[in-house]
């Protein structure tokens, strides 16, 4: 019988070479993304208004207002004035969420029932959902508004919504 050489390939050394990178990568990618939640994360106050037309427009005094973005207890809060509410960072866009306080007049009441027999009853204004009354309670419907972010430092943060750019400057870190 012949014997046959055999080649040792160092599979493991590759293997630990290529799970290095990999995981080089994803601490990269995840300290840059808690940096960019740092940096958005404080007192914003609204300096001016680039148009969709690209006129640049400068906050009178009467429209003033402060955007606060904080972190309180792991939770994402917003306020601006009176309203507050959740936000969420998902990859460029800024996405608030609140419940607003209102007395709302509701003119449509429907009841729907799915097929394993569970109802609930859902209260409109015309076209605009109200809220939804199932078994686990009374369910607000909640306002979402998405800003796109488009540039941001140290000091300022530039937000598009609807074509204008809202640009802001940061008051408290």
């Amino acid at each position: 019988m012949k014997s046959i050489k055999e080649k040792k390939i160092k599979l493991p050394f590759f293997l630990n070479l290529i799970l290095l990178n990999i995981g080089l990568i994803f601490i990269t990618f995840s300290c840059s993304n808690d940096s960019l939640n740092n940096k958005i994360t404080g007192k914003w106050a609204i300096k001016s208004i680039q148009t969709i037309n690209g006129d640049f427009m400068n906050v009178p005094e009467h429209e003033y207002y402060e955007l606060h973005l904080l972190n309180k207890k792991n939770n994402r809060i917003f306020e601006v004035g009176d309203v507050s509410g959740n936000w969420t960072l998902n990859d460029s866009l800024l996405i608030f969420k609140n419940i607003p306080e209102s007395k709302t007049p509701i003119d449509s009441i429907f009841v729907v029932n799915d097929s394993y027999g569970n109802s609930t009853v859902v209260l409109q204004n015309g076209n605009q959902k109200i809220a939804t009354i199932s078994s686990e309670g009374i369910e607000p419907e909640a306002v979402t508004s998405i800003m796109e972010l488009i540039f941001i430092d140290d000091n300022e943060i530039h937000l598009l919504s609807d074509g204008d750019t809202y640009i802001y400057t940061k008051i408290i870190r």
